[in-house]
């Protein structure tokens, strides 16, 4: 009795060793994981055409494309019903409006999901922004077309329709602070 209960004692330290063994292999994956994100998001060469879209409009049922916007700055804001912080920006955008950031160039609002998802989530706040558009994408094509990783992103294009800048912004405070930056680095010699 006392040599299995020994072999057995053997064993289970055995299988401690090399499930710590596991685990020490899974931390250091994922330290390594965490370094290649601190290094940034894979996303479209900045100063690169941008993609063209169509989308419709969840609002209004209107189709919207980018020929609509060459020639003038314009921000797409990609969000999600199912992204908390696209929500609290999405409720914060009646104050960048009224703060003056609507006057920085257009805002078009990404909203990954389906329509009636997109008018629900963000019903209180859609009804007050006058012109800008919501537009429905499904399973993010045009987010993955922009090469847009994260969620809520903000991509800057440009008058010739290039892709000026990428940000990834948690408020709106944050929003207001890239598109401020962004809009007087464009107008610099």
């Amino acid at each position: 009795m006392t040599s299995s209960l020994y072999i057995a004692h053997i064993g289970l330290w055995v299988a401690v060793v090399v499930e710590g063994l596991a685990i020490c292999a899974l931390l250091y994956k994922n330290n390594r994981l965490l370094e290649i994100a601190a290094a940034g998001v894979s996303h479209q060469a900045v100063g690169m055409p941008a993609p063209s879209f169509r989308a419709t409009d969840s609002r209004t049922g209107a189709v919207v494309s980018n020929d609509q916007f060459v020639g003038s700055r314009t921000f797409l804001l990609f969000v999600t019903p199912a992204c908390p912080s696209c929500q609290r920006l999405m409720v914060e955008l009646n104050d960048m409006y009224h703060a003056g950031v609507g006057q920085a160039g257009t805002l078009l609002a990404f909203c990954d999901g389906s329509s009636r998802a997109c008018v629900d989530a963000f019903s209180d706040n859609l009804h007050r922004h006058n012109g800008m558009a919501v537009l429905t994408e499904y399973d993010a094509k045009l987010a993955d077309l922009f090469g847009v990783r994260a969620l809520p992103a903000l991509v800057e294009v440009d008058r010739a329709w290039h892709i000026a800048a990428y940000s990834y912004p948690s408020t709106w405070e944050n929003m207001r602070g890239i598109i401020s930056r962004n809009g007087r680095e464009e107008e610099s010699p």
